[in-house]
């Protein structure tokens, strides 16, 4: 059984859409906002959605007094061994770079949040440390554009930043 699969079948599918269509729509539902993400070919990926609502809900052991970061949405191409972390934000340009620091610790924590929902799906452990892993802070603004003074390589990690609300997944890597 696939990846895809074991996460599907043992998280609620409020949490987790397995499908092969071509333009996800990434929401942010708090601002009312959301950003187009399409993928080229007939390809079938996991998306990991709504995690603010899942630790809530069920990370009782915290007793509310402490919420780990997380990122919006987790987009995994299982055939072609890649993960894409997304933070979507609607803030003005010089909001977006002050919190670049908070968006790099939120994208970070995504890649916990995968390993840990993958631990908690599968009997056998899964080491993703050989998929190609992509962390990306979306600004949602009219015109598209990578913003390469945010930019960032951390602990072997690269953290791109990005203004725009349509992209193809292909610019991210």
């Amino acid at each position: 059984m696939s990846l895809s699969q074991k996460l599907v079948n043992n998280i609620s599918d409020h949490y987790v859409l397995q499908s092969n269509q071509r333009i996800i729509e990434l929401t942010e539902t708090k601002k009312n906002y959301s950003v187009t993400i399409r993928i080229s070919g007939n390809r079938n990926f996991l998306l990991i959605k709504n995690i603010e609502d899942l630790k809530q809900r069920y990370l009782p052991y915290t007793n509310g007094r402490f919420m780990p970061k997380d990122c919006d949405y987790i987009l995994i191409l299982e055939d072609k061994k890649e993960i894409f972390f997304f933070e979507l934000k609607s803030e003005k340009q010089k909001c977006f770079r002050r919190e670049k620091d908070d968006i790099i610790t939120q994208l970070t924590s995504g890649e916990q949040w995968v390993r840990h929902l993958i631990f908690c799906s599968t009997p056998n452990f899964l080491d993703i440390n050989d998929f190609k892993m992509y962390f990306v802070a979306i600004n949602k603004k009219s015109q598209t554009q990578c913003i390469n003074e945010l930019t960032e390589e951390k602990n072997g990690k690269k953290f791109t930043f990005w203004n725009g609300c349509s992209f193809n997944l292909s610019e991210f890597k």
